[in-house]
């Protein structure tokens, strides 16, 4: 009886059983080995995510008070006003309060008028790390090269709706949204990548259209929920900051409330 548990407690004995059992349950521990090593990896790249996004909206463009120039200057060349001037350095001012000298990374729209809101803004910003990429993905809503007959159109719009009414040589809401689908996924696996430099924070200068859109897939929200969803003044800019699990939560109020759609 003594040999027997003498065989048993043996060094031998011991890691064969073990080998035995593993071999036993290899699958079980591949699995929880694997899973573990994603869910490892996964708190990493959350790590490597930016602080914050922000989407922030043009500054007032010179067709946003007449809208006839439309007709003779292509939407892509039109520029800020100086009043549009005035919002883009005071919307700078506002970034750099709230962000300090963190670093950024900036895509923009490569429409004039945004370019330009890029550049005031820049002014406040001087002392940041920063980069910048023009992404044709987030430009504006294509209304057609040179717009003659918006007016009948836009009422036209009113019937099929921002979704899907398509303007004539132009893109519906439904264009807008998909390349806004296809632009999320780029820049999350540019975050991703291994050989992605870290920044503090990615600030999105665009369009107003194009800034919902841009909520939307963010949300995952459905079709319905466009016309909820509050328009961008002009330099305005909504803010999604990253929680301390990682997760990115919306810190302005995007939707329109009801007093507001009675007014």
């Amino acid at each position: 009886m003594v040999e027997f548990y003498s065989i048993l407690s043996s060094p031998l004995t011991i890691v064969l059983g073990t080998i035995s059992l593993l071999y036993i349950f290899r699958k079980n521990i591949i699995n929880w080995f694997v899973k573990s090593l994603m869910l490892e990896l996964h708190n990493e790249q959350k790590k490597r995510r930016p602080k914050r996004i922000i989407l922030v909206r043009h500054g007032n463009s010179i067709a946003n008070n007449n809208y006839d120039i439309l007709q003779h200057t292509p939407d892509n060349k039109i520029v800020l006003s100086e009043k549009g001037i005035e919002q883009a350095k005071e919307a700078g001012k506002r970034l750099k309060k709230l962000l300090g000298n963190e670093s950024i990374q900036f895509y923009v729209s490569p429409y004039k008028r945004t370019r330009q809101t890029y550049e005031y803004i820049l002014e406040s910003l001087k002392d940041n790390l920063s980069d910048c990429i023009i992404s044709p993905a987030i430009r504006e809503q294509e209304y057609g090269n040179l717009q003659s007959d918006m007016d009948k159109q836009f009422e036209d719009q009113k019937h099929v709706g921002v979704f899907f009414y398509r303007f004539k040589d132009g893109e519906s809401g439904s264009d807008v949204h998909a390349r806004i689908s296809i632009f999320l996924q780029y820049l999350f696996r540019r975050i991703l990548a291994i050989d992605y430099q870290s920044w503090d924070n990615i600030i999105i200068v665009s369009h107003e259209l194009t800034l919902k859109f841009f909520m939307m897939n963010f949300l995952n929200l459905p079709v319905k929920e466009y016309e909820n969803i509050k328009g961008l003044k002009n330099a305005e800019f909504w803010v999604i900051e990253k929680n301390e699990f990682g997760k990115y939560k919306v810190k302005d109020d995007i939707f329109i409330k009801k007093e507001e759609e009675n007014n």
